[in-house]
């Protein structure tokens, strides 16, 4: 076969398509940490102080905590959160509102003598009147008949205080969450009492969509059975997920172990791979581990981004650079953007975004197992490279935040080749 000439080769590439943008503040806005501010032998008190400073350089403005009307530390620091510019999805559960005697003069004010739904909702109110983002039912009481019907009467509570207070008219209710999506079934058909549909997808050691697993524990599963009870059209929030780095766990039927290298590549991806499923806001759990353990055994001391001596473990640095990188304060007019990709392999996925500036930010990655979740081995993977083409030259930049907020690479071109893995690469256009 004779050789092709230039103008056969360059015929012969893809062309260059428009592919619709997302709004940046729009993706950054759904980053967001679950903080347990009334956790008392917690790093979340003793080491408070810095963390409140992590959660500024890391650029969150969203935190998740379960509402505890008897602790005299969760609102002077909920307060302290707001005044930084924080705001809170605040987790309702009748077992959080009633844990000391000081429930009685910190929100009961009738004659029951415990806290109920409307009463922490006014109390949330009353100190953080301004930075409430959603009320979310239950957490995962949904295993049997007697926890789901219970859960049932809650969510009704909570409703019920939705239509009584002009305050949470326009406060979204999420649906309580399962510890496994088949559990939703329990609940029937609660659009009527729910806003939006909430998630607890846990990728128990594996890829954030979970790719590789079959049946209901996938991404897929996870919003599918939400949205059975919730309705098909209502928004999805993942109040939990992330990743526990407890790695000498050894209940092989358990929540799998990840080790933090591997967690911080898997988490540099979870956020875009999360809001281009449509869940529009995902709260990684969490900011800081619970208890200081050696060796790592108990996966709920384990699974933050901080440890608990408080240095940043490699998800805290990759998510640090990721959002220093797609910090913008506001939303412009959205454009397309022409580009085409050769040589993706079947499990490349982006997602692309674009600043108020212009600015293009596509990110990319390949869906693959870096981590065996049965062993407690790493995987090793090699990049794939990938090629990006525009119809005109443009400045393109190149960014891996797992490793920094560097450029790899800088060009103005109208081809780049790029390097994708387990990992984000971020590539700037403009």
């Amino acid at each position: 076969m004779p050789a092709k000439t230039t103008s056969e080769r360059v015929a012969a590439a893809p062309a260059a398509t428009p592919h619709p943008a997302k709004a940046v503040k729009e993706f950054t806005d759904g980053v967001c940490l679950n903080f347990h501010a009334y956790y008392t032998d917690t790093a979340y008190v003793t080491g408070y102080s810095t963390l409140k400073a992590q959660l500024a350089d890391l650029n969150i403005n969203c935190v998740r905590d379960q509402v505890s009307p008897g602790s005299s530390l969760q609102m002077p620091a909920w307060q302290d959160l707001a005044a930084a510019g924080i705001k809170f999805s605040v987790q309702l559960d009748s077992r959080f509102y009633n844990d000391s005697a000081a429930d009685r003069t910190a929100a009961d004010d009738d004659a029951s003598g415990t806290v109920e739904a409307d009463e922490a909702i006014d109390w949330t109110l009353d100190g953080i009147p301004n930075a409430v983002l959603d009320f979310e039912g239950p957490n995962e009481e949904m295993a049997d008949p007697t926890e789901c019907a219970q859960t049932l009467v809650e969510m009704d509570a909570i409703w019920a205080a939705k239509q009584a207070d002009p305050r949470v008219a326009s406060i979204p209710i999420l649906s309580p969450s399962a510890a496994d999506p088949l559990e939703y079934s329990c609940l029937g058909d609660v659009s009527a009492i729910t806003d939006e549909g909430n998630i607890h997808s846990y990728p128990g050691g594996r890829t954030p969509e979970a790719t590789e697993r079959v049946g209901s524990r996938t991404l897929t599963g996870w919003i599918a059975n939400v949205q059975g009870a919730v309705g098909a059209d209502a928004p999805i929030v993942a109040s939990e997920t992330g990743y526990h780095n407890a790695t000498n766990y050894t209940d092989a039927n358990g929540h799998h172990p990840t080790a933090e290298a591997e967690a911080g590549k898997y988490m540099s991806q979870l956020h875009f791979a999360y809001q281009r499923r449509g869940v529009h806001r995902t709260f990684g759990y969490e900011m800081v581990d619970a208890h200081a353990e050696s060796p790592l055994i108990d996966p709920e001391d384990h699974f933050g981004i901080v440890r608990n001596d408080l240095t940043e473990k490699p998800a805290y640095v990759a998510l640090d650079n990721m959002m220093d990188l797609l910090a913008d304060s506001s939303t412009g007019t959205l454009t397309p953007l022409e580009y085409a990709v050769t040589g993706a392999p079947a499990t490349f996925k982006s997602y692309l975004l674009q600043k108020s500036n212009g600015e293009h930010w596509l990110a990319m990655w390949n869906d693959v197992k870096i981590w065996d979740d049965a062993t407690r081995t790493s995987i090793s993977v090699a990049d794939v490279t990938v090629g990006l083409s525009f119809p005109t030259n443009e400045p393109v930049t190149v960014y891996r935040p797992y490793s920094s907020a560097s450029p790899v690479t800088s060009a103005t071109t109208n081809a780049v080749s790029v390097g994708i893995n387990a990992d984000v690469t971020l590539v700037k256009v403009q």
